[in-house]
């Protein structure tokens, strides 16, 4: 999950299924053939793949504190600053070779011929998912 708002589908999504779940006696969600989603409903279903109910879930990630593998949701909220430093110290070998490369021909060289190649000085994501990975493979 790459942002608060995910998060708070992911809770939404949780809360939709143990409703679910509780409203349609026997529905067991963990017993489907097949689960899909992305984002959120991507880690939704790997849980209920790989045998979790959505009251565990709840349990797991809404009412951590109660949890045998607690979750705490400002996992979800830390700066990724390790991919920054990444980006911004790729910035001087990018910027030599997108120099290089308009050198090479300035006459037929269009900026934007040069800025495809500097792209990967941004960085791939706001929030870091280290510490999230973590708790998932505790569990």
């Amino acid at each position: 999950m790459r942002s608060p708002a995910a998060a708070a589908r992911a809770i939404y999504e949780i809360g939709a299924l143990v409703a679910l779940q509780d409203a349609l006696r026997g529905l067991d969600l963990s017993k489907c053939g097949i689960h899909v989603g992305v984002s959120a409903g991507g880690v939704i279903a790997a849980g209920l793949a790989n045998g979790y109910t959505p009251r565990d879930m709840h349990a797991m990630f809404i009412e951590s504190e109660k949890a045998a593998v607690a979750f705490d949701p400002d996992l979800l909220l830390r700066p990724a600053f390790a991919e920054y430093a990444r980006r911004i110290a790729s910035l001087p070998g990018l910027i030599r070779d997108a120099t290089k490369r308009y050198l090479d021909a300035p006459l037929t060289m269009r900026v934007f011929q040069i800025l495809p190649a500097d792209s990967r000085a941004v960085p791939t994501g706001v929030f870091d998912n280290v510490g999230f990975n973590r708790v998932l493979t505790q569990i």
